[in-house]
């Protein structure tokens, strides 16, 4: 435009368009505009302002400049091309390829020809297209095969986008909600690998298994009430021990008794008992008359120990048992 006209230069315009309320007027520099009466053989019935973001839409290439292209698209205005917006093919990976790149419009878009085009702007004074579709969605985005004469009701939300960051923020509080609550529903099953197999196995009957589990059973439970037969029979046999000791005792007790009632009733000869020839200095003599066996005649023992030397009589009474501890003998 200012290649066209310049500041403080007189021109004559045509007037397309004025709204009293919201105090705006369109001009144009053109004497007549070349938007014809139909589009694909019907007539105009829809503006710029229902397109949505993200809809796909044919159109005619009407004019060019150097890096832009005009395009009919149906509406009351054409959309703008620019020439970064040529389409791509895509790889097997759908990242575009850069395998051809357009210097001008003039080989981008041709004048008259029909090409497919995204909606990827719209505002009160442009409509933006381009051809290769919108890698992120905006708000207010709808199906991109959705036609400009279904436009959607005021309060049916899109099938994918909200319309504005609120809705989308309840919308998937929503889903958030509706997951959670199916989730506490749904049984928990986890699956673990190999375990759903082996209690099959271990369901099925296993006469092998079952004889050897019998058999250690019958083993375990033996070795445990041996273990407990042990135990009653050590406790028998200490009380027996004990009541054999007592028995014993008892018996021994019985038989002193009656050795001292057999020795008191025993009859002695005459010469067993002496008297006078065993008395000594000691004084275990004295109360009591010494008592020799029936083989040693009365006093012989006397005349005996007068053979011995007095070395012979004080080793006897200087004799320490004591001394004898740990001899070998």
């Amino acid at each position: 435009m200012m290649d066209e006209v310049y500041l403080g230069e007189p021109i004559r315009v045509r007037i397309r368009e004025v709204v009293p309320a919201a105090r705006t007027i369109k001009l144009s520099l053109r004497a007549q505009e070349d938007l014809p009466a139909l589009f694909l053989g019907k007539p105009r019935t829809f503006t710029r302002y229902d397109l949505e973001v993200g809809m796909k839409i044919p159109g005619f290439v009407r004019r060019i400049t150097p890096v832009w292209g005009y395009v009919d698209v149906g509406a009351d205005c054409l959309g703008s091309v620019h020439i970064i917006d040529h389409y791509r093919p895509k790889d097997r990976y759908g990242f575009d390829m850069n395998v051809q790149c357009h210097s001008s419009a003039e080989t981008a878009y041709p004048v008259g020809s029909k090409q497919m085009f995204y909606v990827k702007k719209i505002t009160d004074s442009q409509l933006v297209l381009s051809q290769r579709a919108p890698r992120f969605r905006q708000p207010g985005a709808t199906d991109n095969n959705k036609n400009p004469m279904e436009r959607r009701k005021p309060g049916d939300l899109p099938d994918s986008m909200m319309d504005t960051p609120i809705e989308k923020m309840k919308w998937r509080y929503d889903e958030e909600t509706k997951r959670k609550q199916a989730a506490e529903k749904e049984e928990w099953k986890p699956k673990v690998l190999f375990v759903d197999e082996f209690l099959d196995q271990a369901m099925e009957p296993d006469d092998a298994m079952d004889s050897w589990v019998a058999q250690t059973e019958a083993s375990l439970f033996g070795e445990a009430e041996g273990e407990d037969d042990d135990g009653e029979d050590m406790e028998e046999g200490a009380g027996g021990s004990f009541g054999s000791w007592k028995d014993g005792a008892r018996q021994d007790d019985d038989d002193y008794d009656q050795v001292d009632e057999e020795f008191a009733d025993d009859e002695f000869a005459e010469d067993d008992f002496v008297d006078g020839d065993f008395q000594s200095s000691q004084g275990f003599g004295k109360a009591l008359d010494g008592w020799v066996l029936d083989d040693e005649k009365p006093g012989e023992l006397a005349r005996k120990g007068k053979g011995l030397s007095e070395n012979e009589v004080e080793d006897f009474f200087d004799y320490d048992p004591n001394e004898d501890i740990g001899r070998r003998r």
